[in-house]
């Protein structure tokens, strides 16, 4: 009697676990593609945005990922002003880019064997690599920012080391480390086989 109810537990433990999964992945899936549009929407935006600074008219230009105002530069310092404006579009493309492979990821895993699919290795290899990328360009536009806030006028504290990106990248790495074991021991399993 036990037995058949512990059996008929893990059963619905099973099928919830299951039908879990593929909703998580569908919401994955769904959360990747809609930031992916808006982040398309922040690159447009700031394109748009540094085509048409009117002096006269504008009275702050704030970065989107930074949330600082670079107007003073654009005023004083136009080559501090292109190597911001530069970093903060890397990082803007990076994202994009890191999501677009996140989403390419989703779509190749199969549920009910995720480590059946080449491609899923190639694509979350992709997201560790760009997000570590990420990293970097955000940890050196962050110093480049803090180093010239003076001409800024910037009296608030400009964070130049962003330990929740170093942990994602951390995160990411060790999980597509894994996930591209499982494939490569799946596929020496096969060909055993």
């Amino acid at each position: 009697m036990k037995n058949q109810i512990n059996k008929k537990n893990q059963m619905k433990s099973y099928l919830f676990f299951n039908m879990d999964s593929h909703k998580t992945i569908n919401s994955l899936k769904t959360f990747s593609k809609i930031f992916l549009i808006f982040s398309l929407a922040f690159i447009a935006g700031y394109i748009y945005k540094i085509s048409n600074i009117d002096l006269e008219k504008t009275t702050s230009f704030r970065l989107i990922l930074s949330d600082t105002d670079i107007l003073p530069l654009y005023k004083n310092d136009m080559k501090n002003f292109i190597f911001i404006s530069i970093y903060e579009m890397l990082r803007m493309i990076l994202l994009t880019s890191i999501l677009w492979y996140f989403y390419k990821f989703l779509a190749s895993v199969n549920i009910a064997d995720p480590f059946e699919n080449i491609i899923s290795k190639i694509h979350i290899n992709r997201v560790a690599n760009l997000s570590t990328v990420f990293f970097f360009i955000d940890f050196v536009g962050s110093m480049h920012l803090k180093y010239i806030s003076n001409e800024l006028g910037i009296d608030v504290y400009i964070t130049t080391f962003n330990f929740e990106y170093l942990f994602i990248v951390y995160f990411i790495s060790v999980f597509s480390v894994i996930f591209s074991r499982g494939i490569d021991l799946k596929n020496e399993i096969d060909l055993v086989i």
